[in-house]
């Protein structure tokens, strides 16, 4: 769930626009149907080998099509952010973990 809030954020920040690509509401979608419809085991086992098969082909596709080197000139300012959160969200743990008791 973090990816939905995640990508619309820093393409935000590098383009100065909202994006949200035509796959995180579709994926909303089927997380929404999973969650609150009722289907046979039979059913969400084929659902699953489909978003396997799915999957595998667009990890592909993303690989074939990749330039390695625009890649990396565009990695830098994404994983500045990345670090930058992972930081603030390990601070805010290390700061909070003595305050909550279970």
């Amino acid at each position: 769930m973090l990816l939905v809030l995640a990508i619309p954020a820093v393409s935000y920040l590098i383009r100065k626009r909202i994006y949200v690509p035509w796959y995180m509401v579709l994926f909303l979608v089927v997380a929404v149907i999973f969650s609150y419809v009722p289907m046979r085991s039979q059913v969400s086992k084929s659902v699953t080998t489909f978003y396997e098969i799915c999957f595998t082909a667009a990890l592909v596709s993303i690989g074939i099509n990749a330039n390695p080197l625009h890649v990396l000139k565009r990695l830098f300012k994404p994983l500045v952010l990345i670090m930058l959160v992972f930081t603030l969200d390990l601070g805010l743990w290390w700061f909070t973990h003595g305050l909550i008791h279970y």
